[in-house]
């Protein structure tokens, strides 16, 4: 019994496929996901998926935004940021 939940432990496990390290920029693949630093380019998916969610704003005094403007505004904090990371299911397998 122990040998099988051990194994399933490791199954579970994020083992990085793939790492790059710039100088300002973090990016980890596995087969499932991209674990990356932010970029400009997350401002419009993130005000959409998260910035606008009442749910949040229980917990965050900054949320729900009232504008792009405010998540462009935090989103520009995080950039360059090494202990803030975007995680994100990878639509591809890694060959």
């Amino acid at each position: 019994m122990k040998a099988e939940s051990e194994a399933q432990n490791r199954k579970n496990v994020l083992v990085p496929q793939r790492i790059q390290i710039t100088e300002s920029r973090m990016k980890m693949e596995t087969n499932r996901l991209i674990i990356r630093s932010f970029t400009i380019d997350d401002v419009e998916k993130c005000y959409t998926n998260w910035g606008q969610d009442d749910s949040l704003g229980k917990y965050l005094i900054m949320f729900p935004m009232q504008s792009i403007s405010e998540m462009t505004n935090l989103i520009s904090g995080f950039i360059g940021n090494p202990n803030v990371w975007v995680m994100e299911e990878r639509r591809k397998k890694l060959a």
